[in-house]
């Protein structure tokens, strides 16, 4: 009994920690002080699934910016979604890649994960230019904490 007890404080407590982005960003609104910038996370299994978290990310980018006017915001997926952002899929994933093109053109830079792209054979070659490739995506998400970035993950 009282190891089921420690096992869901255990769940609660990391599930408050990993709250939905839309607690997150309604936090950094509400905040005295907000964050230099945001950084949003993607980690996610499937191709299909960057562009829907960019759907995402544009949404709360927008609303950041609209209250916020000064806050900064950055992108980093580093899980198989990458690969949507590879030359070789921007047919395929077009609607992904222009998302991509329109957050870099609103100075919101986006990074996939180099060394996660390397266990799959690709090299920075095989992104487009838009495309920051980073030696590693975790390395740098805390670049940018470090910087006074919040973290928001994006999950699906």
């Amino acid at each position: 009994m009282r190891t089921f007890f420690l096992f869901c404080l255990l769940f609660s407590a990391t599930s408050q920690l990993s709250a939905n982005a839309d607690s997150d960003v309604e936090f950094i609104l509400s905040a005295s002080k907000p964050p230099i910038g945001v950084i949003f996370e993607v980690v996610e299994n499937n191709e299909k699934d960057l562009e829907l978290a960019l759907t995402k990310i544009n949404h709360y980018s927008e609303k950041l910016k609209k209250a916020i006017p000064s806050i900064k915001l950055a992108v980093v997926s580093h899980g198989t979604e990458q690969f949507a952002l590879l030359k070789e899929n921007r047919k395929r994933y077009n609607a992904t890649h222009a998302k991509v093109q329109s957050l870099i053109s609103n100075n919101v830079p986006v990074s996939v994960c180099g060394t996660h792209a390397s266990w799959y054979a690709f090299s920075e070659k095989d992104f487009p230019d838009y495309v920051d490739v980073t030696e590693a995506g975790p390395q740098k998400i805390k670049e940018y904490q470090r910087q006074g970035y919040a973290l928001i993950i994006i999950e699906l």
